[in-house]
């Protein structure tokens, strides 16, 4: 069986959608650990680790894809946001949480330039007949 190139990113979306729209009965009311602000720690790992996928999956390669690539994130997380507020129970949206997405996606985008930016350097040497 062949996994899609789109397998990872099609589940990490899943799982911030249920993460997101899960009851607030079933989260932990205090940070593991009782480390305050866990939530926000959280936000960051998921949007950072969509971000990436994002930019792993389409490729990108220029400033118009990453561009694309963050305002769709920022617009995934917005959107989390607003349906926790509408139909999540006992849940509700908050700026700082959207805060730590979007600090979330730009290292998501940094880190996938800075595992890429390898990749190029090895293909730019291969392509001259140096490796």
């Amino acid at each position: 069986m062949k996994i899609s190139r789109f397998s990872p990113l099609l589940f990490w979306l899943a799982l911030i959608t249920i993460l997101s729209l899960m009851p607030g009965n079933d989260l932990p009311h205090r940070g593991l650990f009782g480390i305050p602000h866990l939530d926000k720690v959280v936000h960051f790992g998921l949007y950072g680790i969509l971000t990436f996928l994002l930019a792993r999956t389409y490729q990108a390669d220029d400033i118009f894809k990453f561009v694309v690539i963050f305002l769709f994130s920022l617009f995934y997380g917005g959107l989390m946001e607003i349906l926790q507020s509408a139909i999540a129970v006992n849940r509700s949206g908050s700026w700082a949480d959207l805060l730590a997405d979007l600090f979330g996606a730009v290292i998501g985008l940094l880190l996938y330039r800075w595992i890429n930016r390898g990749s190029e350097i090895n293909e730019g040497t291969a392509k001259r007949g140096y490796g």
